[in-house]
């Protein structure tokens, strides 16, 4: 039984092997905002062709029907569909020392788009647009715009109407508007063509594939469906030894590189770079690759005092109290780092963002994600690690 069951699932795979090679010659990849690398630039890409199609014009009557149509991908009530709107990009507030991505704005409904993926929130920034909003004394609302459809930091948005704010997503809402968008004009145009090619580049950035290979005709019978119940059981744990290989590299490669002491967990590195005594208790300053709740990889710092088998983060007020002099020094250390993006602080650390070799943020959750990871495992380990070396254990060391 066991050699027909395997007999079995290599059928199953090798026909999925086969309908995808079928198919790979229309993948989604072959958009030319990937093939020029430019397709995770917010500014230069995203807004500017974002902006474009709302401010065109399609039909003889002169009716922006993309822009109607990213009304109605907003939800915004129908009752505002039909006055005159304006839209603005980079639209300045705050005495110019502020910019929102986009503001779209009629007499009567205002909807404030910020636009993120792979840039951090600013402090204060959507608690800042709902300020901004409040004082056009109109009905409005805030458009969190990201790859997946995430909620914002938390210090982002504190003392935001909930009601007020709406997460969106390029995966489901943008993708949809342009879904639309191009039944509204003709195959044989280059309108079609600019939006097949935007869509395509939209679509491999948040990992959506219209080219899904179906193999479920082949499901006919209980043995077969047992099969491919073991093929995707195994799919999902080889996605978990994708994460448990990926830390186990940038350990090894980061002790190689550093020098220093280090503790591996299945989805995190302790980093020790060093001890010390205060008041007959030992504390450490380490350095923590790990995943987010997002599923992002991030680098926290901070300060530890062991317990047990494992070295958990004090808060970083009682580090501040119990040794303000090496908490001053270590802080002032961190914060005097140069080519880092924004450093975050948390109750327990400070924090950082980690970059892959495309300028992107490592997406564990992301199974297209880490798919890639498989063959571009030594690549990015080899990346990050040269990095974090280079750029934060050295100078702190020093």
């Amino acid at each position: 039984m066991k050699d027909v069951r395997t007999e079995q699932m290599l059928q199953l795979l090798q026909t999925a092997s086969n309908r995808q090679r079928d198919i790979s010659d229309e993948t989604v990849a072959f958009n030319l905002l990937s093939a020029l690398h430019i397709e995770r630039y917010e500014s230069k890409t995203h807004s500017q062709i974002i902006l474009f199609l709302l401010n065109s014009s399609h039909h003889q009557d002169e009716q922006n029907t993309f822009l109607l149509l990213f009304l109605q991908a907003l939800k915004i009530p129908q009752i505002f569909w039909t006055e005159q709107w304006n839209v603005y990009r980079e639209k300045a507030f705050d005495g110019g020392s502020s910019r929102i991505d986009f503001v779209i704005e009629s007499q009567s409904f205002c909807a404030i788009i910020e636009m993120k993926i792979d840039a951090e929130d600013g402090d204060n920034q959507l608690a800042r647009y709902a300020s901004l909003g409040r004082k056009k004394q109109k009905q409005y609302r805030i458009y969190y715009l990201t790859l997946d459809g995430h909620e914002p930091e938390e210090q982002s948005a504190r003392g935001v109407d909930k009601d007020k704010l709406k997460c969106i997503s390029f995966k489901k809402e943008i993708v949809s508007w342009l879904q639309n968008c191009i039944k509204t004009v003709k195959k044989d145009g280059y309108k079609y063509s600019f939006l097949k090619q935007y869509l395509g580049a939209i679509k491999h950035i948040t990992g959506t594939n219209d080219e899904v290979v179906n193999v479920k005709d082949l499901l006919d019978s209980s043995e077969m469906a047992r099969a491919a119940q073991i093929v995707v059981n195994s799919f999902y744990e080889k996605m978990d030894d994708v994460t448990v290989e990926f830390f186990k590299k940038l350990n090894s490669m980061i002790r190689k590189k550093a020098k220093v002491k280090t503790i591996l967990y299945e989805d995190g590195v302790d980093i020790f770079l060093e001890t010390f005594t205060h008041k007959k208790h030992t504390y450490y300053i380490i350095l923590y690759p790990s995943i987010d709740y997002l599923g992002k990889l991030i680098i926290q710092f901070g300060f530890s005092e062991k317990y047990e088998d494992s070295y958990p983060y004090l808060y970083l007020e009682d580090a501040e109290t119990t040794f303000p002099s090496n908490y001053k020094k270590w802080i002032d250390k961190l914060e005097s780092l140069d080519n880092l993006h924004k450093i975050r602080r948390s109750p327990m650390s400070r924090w950082f963002y980690a970059e892959d070799t495309k300028g992107a943020h490592l997406d564990f959750k992301d199974y297209s994600a880490q798919i890639e990871l498989i063959d571009e495992m030594d690549l990015q380990c080899k990346f990050i690690s040269d990095n974090l070396v280079n750029l934060v254990i050295k100078p702190l060391l020093s």
